[in-house]
């Protein structure tokens, strides 16, 4: 993957991993703290990539929005 696909593949802050998802923060929150999705910090910030959100979620069953 090239740098810019990385850098369009990253969501930084529980609010663009939310809106992503369409969930709330607090289920961003709550699924990270479970490993339900696969999250990192950068810095104090929760960040997730969405190719791996996509993978873990397929994987999972789940769909954005659910659960």
């Amino acid at each position: 993957m090239e740098g810019k696909e990385l850098g369009n593949d990253l969501l930084v802050g529980a609010p663009a991993i939310a809106a992503y998802l369409k969930v709330n923060e607090r289920r961003v929150y709550h699924w990270a703290a479970q490993s339900y999705i696969p999250t990192f910090k950068i810095g104090p910030l929760i960040a997730a990539r969405r190719s791996e959100l996509d993978q873990a979620l397929s994987n999972k069953g789940a769909h954005h929005g659910c659960s």
